[in-house]
């Protein structure tokens, strides 16, 4: 009778006790760029939180230092003169890792595509020259992007099976992972 009472307070103090006093972070990593700037991380909460900023590039207003439940917890950094840099926000007891670029840094601006249908790509590689070799895998066929022409071609369409994997030389040798024979073929 006593351990049958016992399991059932256990489980009322298991029912009524705050999911776990849970809370959790909707990102643990975030990438900023090298200007100065804000961004946020959400936080998942049942109960009271702080927040830290741990690093002197990293601030925090006042209204985003504590704060009871659920929120959206906004950061501020400063512009980054030298190179890439890491630092932390600490939210809740969870650790929000933000990586900033270097003043070096370029954004990518204008993505070229080179194949935009038919392949199921699952190896790249690019020779000295600029060219693109493409495993293939559904195809069974090594697919070769020309720099010079800007046109696409098939380089092998036979012998392989499933190929996953292209590598290529400094003497321009192309090497290619036959996943389907088991192979390593140049």
């Amino acid at each position: 009778m006593k351990v049958r009472h016992y399991l059932k307070m256990t489980c009322l103090l298991l029912l009524f006790t705050p999911a776990a006093w849970a809370q959790s972070l909707g990102t643990t990593n975030l990438l900023e760029g090298p200007n100065a700037g804000s961004d946020s991380v959400v936080l998942a909460a049942n109960g009271a939180w702080t927040a830290t900023a741990n690093d002197s590039w990293l601030h925090l207003s006042a209204a985003n230092q504590s704060g009871t439940g659920s929120a959206n917890v906004i950061f501020s950094f400063d512009a980054n003169t030298g190179a890439t840099r890491t630092g932390t926000l600490t939210i809740a007891g969870q650790t929000a890792t933000v990586a900033q670029a270097g003043s070096t840094y370029v954004a990518f601006t204008n993505v070229t595509t080179l194949v935009s249908s038919g392949l199921s790509g699952r190896g790249v590689a690019v020779d000295g020259a600029g060219n693109l070799y493409i495993a293939d895998t559904s195809h069974s066929a090594i697919k070769e992007w020309l720099v010079t022409s800007n046109t696409g071609a098939t380089l092998v369409s036979s012998g392989l099976s499933s190929p996953r994997g292209v590598a290529v030389d400094s003497s321009g040798n192309v090497f290619i992972a036959d996943t389907g024979n088991s192979a390593i073929k140049e």
